[in-house]
């Protein structure tokens, strides 16, 4: 069985972040503490961890949430889904672009427990040869219920033969697959995933949350899914 994504609004996830700096999480949900793979932290500790991570050029897998909150903070700030699609015009026919965002699978399992996997990408775009090339990192998973528990995952979801316009001339498509584990959840996913470039007469990044495939969490059918890549410039 095959489903299409559902449209995701990865800015609900916001709640769990408020104003962070590329340094410190200033707030987090108004929450005097923060679990982070089963040890709870407060707020300075936090922020002490990833003073500690810079100071030291390190990326472990506190800081990885740290990135994680900064990242939904940044996706909510730059209102990357409420500009408009770029002009075919605006597309370049040769070069190279690079974007940073990230990719956010949400599923909801047999029991109608949401999860969500959110993993950071970079993404080439080539002009010339009409390709995207996308690396990713830093997987997490969180309990939607659950938004003061953020858990390491390993493995990866990978998007892959990345091609634009093919549909139309500011359009972007992915495959999707891969697969997350962490102690909340398995998420795994093999499908495609469809956006288009945003802003013009500057490209100010890519957006996609189309598609269909199958998704798995927990052993399970997922009952709904919902995918969105969120990219800026470089």
């Amino acid at each position: 069985m095959r489903t299409a994504f559902l449209p995701l609004s990865l800015l609900a996830l916001a709640a769990c972040s408020s104003t962070t700096t590329s340094h410190h999480v200033s707030e987090l949900a108004n929450l005097p503490t923060f679990e982070v793979d089963s040890q709870t932290l407060s707020e300075e500790e936090l922020n002490d961890l990833v003073d500690e991570a810079n100071a030291n050029n390190t990326q472990d897998a506190s800081s990885d949430v740290i990135r994680t909150m900064d990242l939904i903070a940044e996706i909510a700030q730059s209102d990357l889904i409420y500009k408009s699609n770029s002009r075919f015009d605006a597309i370049p026919q040769s070069g190279t672009a690079r974007f940073e965002g990230g990719l956010a699978i949400i599923v909801v399992d047999q029991s109608f427990a949401d999860y969500t996997a959110l993993g950071f990408v970079d993404v080439t775009a080539n002009f010339s040869d009409k390709t995207l090339d996308v690396e990713n990192d830093g997987f997490v998973t969180l309990r939607n219920a659950d938004r003061d528990t953020i858990q390491t995952a390993t493995g990866s979801i990978d998007l892959t033969n990345g091609i634009i316009g093919a549909q139309q001339a500011n359009s972007v498509e992915f495959a999707i697959a891969g697969e997350v584990v962490s102690d909340q959840a398995t998420i795994s996913i093999d499908g495609n995933l469809f956006g288009t470039f945003k802003g013009s007469p500057e490209l100010k990044g890519i957006y996609a949350d189309e598609g269909n495939g199958i998704t798995m969490v927990n052993g399970d059918l997922a009952r709904s899914t919902q995918v969105q890549l969120f990219a800026l410039p470089d």
